[in-house]
């Protein structure tokens, strides 16, 4: 009922508003990484994450005034894979990558009904952070190893929905494109959650990030997905 689907949007719109959310995102590793003309293509599945996974700290913060939003997203993440594809001039390579993304936007809030339904633009910077390491094993060229850093800034917009199901159960998505630094970028998440109470849900859902980078001699075409878990903490 309409009644029971308002129930959350209880607090004073006027007021500020925040919310942190912690969350863990499985995602796989899927594209091409390179520094000059040395290349490897990587696929890690999202099942491989933590065999791959060396270190990760991924969380989100949002603070809202009325209809102005501030949305801050910050990842980084640590893998490793011993399995990616060498090319015909070595035997093996184990590539790492450091991946450091800090996704600051800011929107307005299109859309806030008595339904519980709402629908924001937003626009803003993602910075990206990247380190590889490639460790060559031995082939028709002798094992060597390429160490190389790069960081950009792009430009991003998009919009995110949300829809009450029930006072406790709802539906969320979010998606941007842009670029800049990089040729492109795009990123969807679609899922929903389930409030414990006021002030605490479970979020759950599907995510990908895609980035297309080739300059200064360094590579990093990738798309990144899986599975995303995480807690929202209102306040």
């Amino acid at each position: 009922t309409s009644s029971a689907r308002s129930a959350p949007q209880t607090v004073d719109a006027d007021k500020w508003q925040f919310q942190f959310s912690p969350y863990f995102w499985l995602a796989g590793l899927h594209g091409t990484g390179g520094v000059g003309n040395r290349t490897t293509q990587v696929d890690e599945s999202f099942s491989d994450v933590f065999d791959a996974l060396n270190f990760a700290f991924m969380g989100m913060f949002e603070a809202r005034k009325g209809k102005f939003i501030s949305l801050t997203d910050l990842e980084y993440v640590s893998v490793s894979d011993e399995k990616a594809t060498p090319g015909p001039l070595f035997s093996t390579v184990d590539a790492g990558f450091k991946t450091f993304i800090f996704d600051q936007e800011v929107g307005y809030r299109l859309l806030d009904n008595s339904e519980g339904a709402t629908l924001d633009v937003l626009g803003g910077a993602r910075i990206w952070r990247v380190k590889t390491d490639f460790e060559f094993g031995a082939g028709i060229l002798p094992a060597t190893r390429i160490e190389a850093s790069r960081s950009w800034v792009d430009a991003v917009g998009g919009l995110r929905g949300k829809m009450a199901l029930s006072e406790k159960l709802f539906l969320t998505g979010k998606f941007d494109l842009g670029g800049g630094g990089s040729k492109f970028t795009w990123q969807v998440f679609g899922g929903g959650g389930y409030n414990i109470n006021p002030k605490i849900a479970v979020l759950f859902g599907y995510r990908a990030l895609d980035v297309d980078y080739d300059k200064n001699n360094f590579v990093f075409d990738m798309n990144q997905r899986g599975p995303n878990v995480g807690m929202g903490f209102r306040f």
